[in-house]
């Protein structure tokens, strides 16, 4: 297109951090955006509401199939033919360059004024996100925690079928510490399971059945020989 630019997808990112992360921030830096909402699909009109709501230089596309929606219809849309037909999409083409060019130039231009929908209802404070310096190992612990609370609430989501439950437990030859109580929980909670130690000599768990190996193996990791039976 000849536009002194990079395309990229939102999504797109140099780090192996979350996706979602990668998709606000790169929605709130990106210089403009340029936002497809043929369809409706969901997640593009919720990031097209968060890309507004910061106030950033926006142009909206769609395909002449799609109606316009309520909310976003004062904006301009540039329509292309869903048929991808050549002499069309080179006009298309054309007109979305343009839009481009001078859509950028407009928000340098007026700087802190500039608006595209925000601040037309009104004096409102436009959000920002702020950013800190972390340590490598601070960082992927993060996003190791967050991907563990992402796993485990989906796996109990998914448990709520009470026909994938399974249920056994352990008798113990001796009494579980404190330490051997806090290694169960870090060690079967993510997957969704939960143990009962109401009995001095007998450790009941319950979880999803299709953990069920992993949680046998990891609770005779962790008591060793205190195991005496299986019930």
């Amino acid at each position: 297109m000849n536009v002194n630019s990079t395309p990229k997808l939102v999504s797109e990112s140099e780090d192996i951090g979350m996706i979602h992360k990668s998709i606000v921030e790169n929605i709130f830096s990106n210089e403009i955006v340029v936002c497809d909402v043929s369809g409706k699909n969901a997640n593009v009109m919720f990031e097209l509401g968060i890309r507004l709501t910061f106030e950033k230089p926006t142009v909206i596309i769609k395909d002449d199939h799609t109606d316009y929606s309520f909310d976003t219809s004062p904006l301009k849309h540039i329509e292309y033919p869903r048929d991808l037909r050549h002499n069309k999409i080179e006009l298309f083409i054309n007109e979305l360059k343009t839009a481009i060019i001078k859509t950028y130039a407009r928000s340098i231009e007026e700087g802190e004024n500039y608006k595209i929908f925000i601040k037309h209802f009104g004096p409102f404070k436009i959000p920002s996100i702020d950013s800190k310096n972390v340590e490598f190992e601070e960082f992927v612990l993060e996003e190791l925690r967050e991907l563990k609370n992402l796993q485990k609430n989906k796996i109990i989501s998914e448990s709520n079928n009470t026909s994938s439950i399974s249920t056994f437990g352990f008798y113990l030859n001796d009494a579980i510490s404190n330490e051997e109580k806090n290694n169960l929980i870090n060690n079967i909670s993510f997957l969704g399971w939960q143990f009962d130690l109401s009995s001095d000599n007998f450790l009941f768990l319950e979880g999803p059945k299709n953990f069920e190996q992993i949680i046998y193996k990891n609770v005779k990791s962790i008591l060793g020989k205190k195991i005496r039976h299986i019930k």
